[in-house]
């Protein structure tokens, strides 16, 4: 999901494991965003996270902007919200609303029957 939305918001993430288990897990998922061990859990507890996975967002100055408050929120949710505290509701709303390029160029071209000389 981060990678689709790569424009729009950038993540890392944090594992509570030694940094060559977390690089073989990268390896093996195909992690394309960073990630950093924390072994002890000294970050986890620092961002009081009290249940896992929970998503953090931080403005583009590094300031925490949101933190996610409900357990099982899907990532494209997750997503769409730290995009609204960022950058605002009427911007995520453009965003996230938008026709699919697929469905522009579906519009742009000819039907069927108009290629075969127009509608009767």
């Amino acid at each position: 999901m981060l990678e689709r939305w790569r424009d729009e918001v950038a993540g890392v993430i944090l594992v509570r494991e030694k940094e060559a288990t977390v690089q073989k897990l990268a390896q093996e998922r195909g992690w394309k965003v960073p990630f950093v061990a924390d072994e002890d859990g000294a970050l986890l507890r620092v961002l009081n996270a009290y249940f896992l996975p929970r998503a953090y967002g931080f403005s583009p100055d590094g300031r925490l902007v949101w933190k996610q408050e409900r357990v099982g929120m899907d990532e494209l949710t997750v997503i769409r919200e730290v995009v609204e505290a960022v950058k605002g509701k009427a911007y995520a709303h453009k965003v996230f609303n938008r026709k699919p390029a697929w469905a522009h160029a579906l519009e742009d071209k000819p039907s069927k029957r108009e290629r075969k000389g127009g509608v009767r």
